[in-house]
């Protein structure tokens, strides 16, 4: 669960993902994204190597909106 709002007088609700508690492989970490920044629109994630050039990088994910919810990212 969470909190989403309280910036500039907006009511705070609550916003709910079901996790399905994916077990990654051995030595792998997953992660997901929840955009939750009305205020930044729609986003492109990047996941790279450390100084990559973003601009030459195609996104990991692409055009999430607000309150997307992202896939488990290995």
């Amino acid at each position: 669960v969470y909190a989403v709002g309280g910036a500039n007088g907006t009511p705070v609700t609550a916003f709910l993902t079901r996790d399905t508690d994916p077990v990654p492989d051995a030595g792998r970490a997953r992660v997901r994204v929840v955009h939750l920044s009305p205020t930044a629109g729609p986003v492109d994630v990047f996941v790279t190597a450390p100084g990559a050039d973003l601009a030459a990088a195609p996104p990991t994910l692409a055009n999430v909106p607000v309150q997307g919810v992202s896939p488990y990212l290995s």
